[in-house]
């Protein structure tokens, strides 16, 4: 038996109105199924894939977010340490800077009109993270110079202190000086080795 196409839409005309809607039906859903099997169900694996990506980069996204923003944090606090040494630094003498801070408080003292009897370096003190240097003072004149002596090395940039003093009057016709024994410490932080600073 031969199936002729040629009379297929002759043969669908003599059909009832019951079948023909019946074959329409198949036809719509054999195209919707094939139009779903090979458009439909790949595109939407791909665009559930896409979607997936896309959250993992906005994950991503988020987390360099936080660590830029920690970035900046720690920037800011780095220079804010910075500043910190930097403020340090003007306070504590680097140790090549110790003769010409003793020359300075030899030139105050003669500056305010005192007599340097004693003027004796000690040997610099190891306190774990800095040195400490004393230094034996011992200065005649009068009262008012001695205190403005001590107000101006306490008061320098670079830091200077003044303890165990002692202070003792001296008795010269027509006039009342003072001697005044004191040590005078300075400081300044061990240098760091490279390897250290790492």
């Amino acid at each position: 038996m031969k199936f002729n196409i040629k009379g297929l839409p002759d043969l669908y005309l003599k059909l009832s109105k019951k079948y023909k809607i019946i074959i329409l039906i198949a036809i719509n859903m054999l195209i919707i199924g094939l139009f779903t099997v090979f458009s439909y169900l790949p595109k939407h694996e791909r665009i559930r894939v896409l979607n997936e990506e896309i959250a993992a980069l906005e994950d991503k996204i988020a987390k360099a977010k936080v660590k830029a923003a920690r970035l900046k944090t720690y920037e800011r606090e780095y220079q804010e340490a910075q500043e910190r040494l930097k403020q340090v630094s003007k306070i504590l003498p680097e140790s090549s800077e110790i003769p010409s801070l003793l020359r300075t408080i030899n030139r105050l003292g003669e500056e305010c009109g005192l007599k340097f009897l004693l003027f004796v370096p000690e040997v610099p003190a190891d306190k774990g993270e800095y040195f400490e240097l004393p230094v034996n003072i011992e200065v005649r004149g009068f009262f008012h110079d001695v205190g403005k002596f001590l107000g101006l090395i306490s008061s320098m940039e670079r830091l200077f202190v003044a303890h165990s003093l002692s202070i003792s009057p001296q008795y010269e016709p027509q006039r009342v000086q003072v001697t005044a024994k004191f040590k005078a410490s300075t400081f300044w932080l061990k240098e760091v080795a490279p390897a250290e600073k790492k």
